[in-house]
């Protein structure tokens, strides 16, 4: 191996072990969570972790692919991956909230001026703008939405103001530029979201109580370059309509008054009324749970303050917030399919890959093979990861999947996806040796090309291929990366060393022109056949099949016999 395929290889290495990477959506690239339990898991309250990862604040432009929201489940798996729908911008303070009888995903987007509603379908529901005329920015740390929806709460960032008697407040007879941040409270059932209530610092807070020092501690360089006395982090609205409200700059909490905006009580700050505590988001079990903002590190804690759980990401990210909700999603779109056929011993292999980014119910996938008949079963896999895969021990031209609940009922279906037989490509894997894994969990399949002088190289053939009839055309870390961790029937396998020869012989122009021409004939049919069959099946409603009935294609069994039996309906 040269030394640059080597450095190449060792940079795969080391971005897998931080990023997830998926065949079938390579647009999302999931940070990896390294994860800890100080407890059984069994202490810990149900829910995902909802983080968006940012990469600086003032982003000139968009991020790398792991930019955005994402929702991943206790054991680290990625269960929705967002940065694509907002196009890798900084996303804030992204989490659940109740509107009325239904949940909703809420953010906001420092990029669009916008605090974003999302149904469980992952489409936008509201768009609630974060400045009004005059302002150059918003306050990207909080977005409340309260009354069953219909109502928001927002911070503001209005213009700097030049204070000129600040004296009585700082000892200072000097000029003092002065940001004062506040808040509003918004009317969404109005088309503008109306404007029903607005607060600001400057008639409540005084310079004095800003704890916040400049790089060289001087009140001058802070007057002279415009100081945020306040740097406003949260709003929350109390039972009885007043308000609560966070600073940073001035380590205090304040309850508003909603009649006359002023201050009930401090919490905390130079003129606080109580003893300062800690803040935490209180979860239905009684547990604790806190995003420490640095490095996305999160943890639960039982009641006592014992700690549960700790997890913190293997790249260096910032989340602001992190927070752990029950949710169930249920996108719009289909899942997403992906199939290539290679050969081993002049057998062929059709291997599968399946994903349905944003679906959290998904217990199951049950993979079918289109003919005249219908939809032929050809295998079954537990959803264990975000990305499913599969290894079908025959050639599946036509192979769409199917996501099942655990109680059996179908949730989705995916498009079609045809397999290009692999002798179009020219690939003839021979020497397979399969050699038993220590832990006895997994299967390594490794796999010599018969001529390896004929490897497509890495110059010739760089990227994945785009084709969507599945025909590979692949370097050897392509197809590596491509049977990672696929299964076969009840077992899992992976794929190492996997070579894509050339044909064996070089034909004449004629040969080539007349094989091309037969091969795009025999696609187009295939094709056709697969469409016309699908439409079939799409037409057929949706059922639940009993957990005694569902079998294994590739020998008849049930699943119960292998172990694998779900749950009791």
């Amino acid at each position: 191996m040269s030394a640059k395929n080597a450095s190449n290889s060792a940079n795969d290495a080391n971005f897998d072990r931080t990023f997830h990477r998926f065949v079938t959506r390579p647009d999302i690239d999931a940070p990896v969570w390294t994860i800890r339990h100080y407890q059984d898991k069994s202490v810990l309250a149900p829910g995902y972790w909802f983080v968006a990862f940012y990469n600086g604040l003032n982003q000139a432009s968009p991020g790398p692919a792991w930019i955005g929201p994402h929702i991943y489940d206790t054991n680290g798996e990625l269960i929705w991956g967002g940065g694509s729908a907002f196009n890798h911008w900084n996303i804030f303070d992204f989490g659940v909230q109740d509107e009325g009888m239904e949940r909703k995903l809420t953010l906001l987007s420092e990029h669009e001026d916008t605090a974003f509603i999302l149904d469980k379908h992952y489409q936008v529901q509201k768009r609630v703008p974060l400045v009004t005329k005059g302002e150059k920015k918003p306050n990207i740390h909080s977005f409340q939405v309260s009354n069953d929806g219909k109502r928001a709460l927002i911070l503001n960032k209005p213009p700097l103001e030049i204070i000129q008697k600040v004296s009585e407040q700082i000892g200072l007879d000097i000029p003092c530029l002065v940001e004062y941040e506040g808040f509003r409270e918004l009317d969404l059932e109005t088309s503008d979201s109306r404007i029903i209530f607005e607060w600001n610092g400057r008639d409540w807070i005084s310079l004095n109580e800003s704890t916040y020092k400049s790089y060289d501690g001087k009140i001058e360089s802070m007057c002279a370059r415009g100081w945020d006395i306040l740097h406003l982090n949260s709003i929350a609205k109390f039972p009885d309509g007043d308000y609560l409200l966070s600073a940073r700059h001035t380590d205090a909490l304040y309850k508003i008054s909603h009649k006359d905006g002023h201050i009930v009580w401090r919490l905390g700050g130079v003129r606080s009324d109580f003893q300062m505590l800690g803040n935490f988001q209180s979860l239905p079990n009684g547990n604790k749970f806190i995003c420490w903002a640095y490095s996305s590190r999160i943890s639960e804690h039982t009641p006592d303050g014992q700690i549960a759980m700790q997890a913190v990401l293997s790249v260096d990210a910032d989340s602001y917030r992190g927070f752990k909700y029950p949710w169930i999603g249920l996108p719009s779109r289909p899942p997403d399919l992906h199939t290539a056929a290679v050969r081993d011993k002049g057998n062929t292999l059709t291997i599968i890959h399946v994903s349905w980014n944003g679906a959290s119910e998904v217990y199951e996938w049950h993979f079918k093979m289109l003919e005249d008949q219908g939809g032929v079963p050809i295998g079954i896999a537990r959803r264990k990861s975000f990305e499913t895969s599969f290894i079908h021990r025959d050639y599946a031209a036509c192979v769409f999947a199917e996501a099942y609940n655990e109680e059996g009922h179908l949730l989705g279906q995916s498009e079609v996806f045809f397999t290009a037989p692999p002798t179009a490509a020219g690939q003839d894997l021979a020497e397979a040796e399969i050699i038993d894994q220590s832990d006895g969990r997994a299967k390594q399949i490794k796999c010599f090309a018969k001529s390896p002088e004929r490897v497509v190289s890495e110059e010739s053939s760089n990227s994945f291929p785009s084709s969507s009839t599945g025909i590979l055309l692949a370097n050897e870390a392509q197809l590596k990366n491509l049977v990672v961790n696929a299964s076969i029937g009840t077992e899992i396998y992976s794929m190492d060393n996997v070579r894509a020869t050339t044909l064996a012989s070089s034909p004449s122009s004629t040969t080539k022109s007349f094989i091309a021409i037969l091969l795009l004939a025999s696609i187009a049919a295939t094709v056709k056949l697969c469409l016309t069959l699908f439409r079939r099946r799409r037409s057929r409603p949706l059922r639940a099949i009993p957990a005694s009935q569902r079998k294994d294609p590739e020998d008849g069994r049930l699943l119960k016999e292998q172990g694998l039996e779900p749950k009791k309906e």
